[in-house]
């Protein structure tokens, strides 16, 4: 586990899982859930904020065909799942994990890759970095998301912004009427997925003033909103395609020796 604290706000991260965040703190109060015993297992991260390549959600029927041969896919992809390498450690402030393709990857993903991922405090920001290059051939496909689990204290003083006016209910499939703010009930269930948020997202604690501004590039085209019945967690989550894309084709590509950039950041308050 590496710990980065800057005074204002600190990280605990799992390289081993996935690269996976399991803590954040900001002036000693944590907001992220956490469940430590899902983090040491062999089950895939559900907690804290887990990486989501080389596709976000579940493909059909848990695969996806690449070329002429089906290949499994588990939901949210692999790079959660398996060990990424430390290569930079810079003071308290900042680190890099890698992830290269290898027997383990191409047990679902017949493509030779190099990933990076960059997590960076800066004052009381959180910056996340991602790079992937395409060190094969043939053009490779793939998705990139993310799936914070924000933890603030009673489901019910939580309050969500996000301006973005398409909306679909993905449990049924409707475009629903666009509430704002969006506030939540400990019984409710709900999957909302979001086309191209036009601002940044504001996660809020209405009694303890205490609020998260998410902010991206423009490759997150998506934002999944999802709270399980009575969790006591929502998980906002950027995502760059909609569930299946590898399938669909709806996806980026990389050429060969071609690059891939993208950030998140997370600014507390």
């Amino acid at each position: 586990m590496i710990k980065l604290d800057n005074d204002i706000i600190s990280i605990e991260v799992y390289p081993e899982k996935g690269g996976t965040i399991s803590s954040l703190r900001h002036l000693g109060s944590e907001i992220l859930y956490c469940d430590i015993e899902n983090i040491l297992s062999s089950e895939r991260p559900k907690c804290g904020i887990p990486i989501l390549f080389p596709c976000c959600g579940r493909t059909n029927e848990n695969k996806v065909l690449f070329g002429d041969k089906e290949y499994p896919m588990p939901i949210h992809g692999f790079a959660h799942l398996l060990p990424w390498k430390v290569v930079a450690k810079n003071l308290a402030n900042i680190t890099t994990l890698k992830l290269s393709s290898s027997e383990d990857t191409k047990q679902y993903f017949p493509y030779d890759f190099v990933a990076y991922i960059s997590y960076e405090l800066i004052e009381n920001s959180l910056k996340i970095k991602f790079t992937v290059k395409n060190t094969g051939n043939n053009p490779m496909p793939f998705v990139l998301g993310f799936h914070p689990y924000f933890e603030m204290g009673q489901m019910e003083d939580i309050i969500v912004f996000i301006d973005g006016l398409d909306l679909i209910d993905y449990k049924t499939g409707d475009r629903i009427y666009y509430a704002h703010p969006i506030t939540f009930h400990g019984d409710d269930e709900i999957t909302y997925i979001y086309e191209r948020p036009c601002a940044p997202i504001v996660i809020q604690n209405k009694k303890l003033e205490k609020k998260i501004i998410l902010k991206s590039d423009e490759y997150f085209s998506k934002v999944v909103l999802w709270k399980g019945s009575n969790s006591k967690f929502v998980c906002v989550e950027p995502w760059g395609a909609m569930p299946n894309a590898l399938n669909n084709r709806e996806c980026r590509y990389l050429l060969s020796e071609e690059s891939f950039e993208s950030f998140i950041s997370f600014e507390i308050a």
